[in-house]
């Protein structure tokens, strides 16, 4: 026996034993259709807030309570009429459900107590919309498949609502981590953005801005050196039939935006006739801590479920001049709310 036919000879059960590396891609044929169900349920709860004017704290009632709770659901029929490598030229998107609903209770003990109801509807459910790549654009240019639907609900549309931003940049193997930048979050804590989503007709008036703002991660989070998590590959599982590979999530984000110059725009003259509230500071800061698990179908090429649970936390600050009856005083506010989140996609295909 040859040295080299030796050396051969070893190296035969090394590599039946060494462990597979996966591709794990966003790939499906031209021509499947998927059911896309989003899920998402929020909690707030008001921790603590302060005021101060000229300086002084103000005291407020120690047994004030608030609470707010949002869910949302999105359901899409998706059709990949047409596929180039890992990009979906043509995509035919039904929006079968667009909803919401939400409750907020402030409860300021002897000083009574409040309940306000949302729901939330939009125009767009029912609608079918295509996508199309241009190519020119680098971009998707949406419009109705039939006519008569209006234009200014196709403003904000996004096509990838398939979980991409979770993906490893290559293949992995069991073991193999990687991060994903938060932009990855946004369709999955909030999949009404650009939807239309408004409150019910007849029904009460907007809860709040960051109910009804569905933050873009990619604006609040830009700068921030903490905007990515961690994934793993935890290796294969088989369900119908079809291997699954499976990728768990976890970490913490979080970022310090500042709205003054929104607020500035959006600063309407108080009732009372007195001046515009002359801004200083406002600012937001963001705090995300979540855990989960994604499914990725490898024989299609496609998202199968995807689990996140965590805590959020939001922290805002507001400085500004206002003037009372001819009086300059400087106010000082600042609340944070924080609570669980739950978010539940499943992917089914049709045929």
């Amino acid at each position: 026996m040859n040295a080299t036919f030796f050396t051969l000879l070893l190296s035969v059960p090394l590599l039946s034993v060494a462990p597979n590396a996966e591709r794990i891609a966003f790939r499906p044929a031209a021509g499947t259709a998927l059911t896309k169900s989003f899920a998402v349920k929020q909690e707030f709860t008001l921790e603590d807030s302060e005021i101060k004017i000229n300086g002084s704290i103000q005291k407020q009632p120690d047994d004030v309570e608030m609470s707010m709770t949002m869910k949302t659901n999105v359901v899409l029929a998706d059709v990949y009429a047409s596929v180039e490598g890992e990009r979906v030229t043509k995509l035919s998107r039904t929006y079968e459900t667009l909803s919401g609903n939400g409750n907020m209770t402030t409860d300021m003990g002897a000083f009574g107590s409040n309940t306000r109801d949302l729901e939330l509807e939009s125009e767009l459910e029912g609608q079918a919309v295509i996508f199309e790549w241009d190519a020119a654009q680098a971009a998707y240019t949406p419009r109705f498949e039939k006519d008569g639907g209006k234009k200014d609900l196709l403003t904000g549309l996004v096509e990838d609502f398939d979980l991409r931003g979770f993906l490893p940049p290559s293949a992995v193997e069991p073991g193999t981590t990687w991060k994903v930048d938060v932009v990855a979050l946004r369709n999955v804590l909030a999949p009404g953005t650009g939807h239309a989503l408004r409150p019910k007709r007849g029904g009460p008036e907007r809860m709040s801005e960051m109910v009804q703002g569905n933050s873009d991660f990619a604006q609040l989070f830009a700068g921030s050196a903490a905007r990515e998590f961690d994934a793993r590959f935890d290796g294969l599982r088989e369900a119908d039939g079809r291997r699954i590979g499976v990728i768990s999530l976890s970490g913490k984000i979080s970022a310090d935006y500042d709205t003054t110059e929104a607020a500035r725009r959006g600063a309407q003259k108080p009732a009372s006739g007195d001046a515009v509230p002359d801004f200083q500071k406002v600012g937001v800061r963001v705090e995300i801590e979540l855990s989960g698990e994604l499914e990725w179908d490898l024989d299609g090429g496609h998202a199968r479920s995807l689990k996140v649970q965590g805590n959020e936390r939001l922290m805002q600050s507001t400085d500004l001049f206002q003037e009372y009856g001819g009086n300059r005083l400087r106010v000082e506010d600042s609340s944070t709310l924080a609570g669980p989140f739950d978010v539940t996609v499943t992917f089914r295909r049709n045929g």
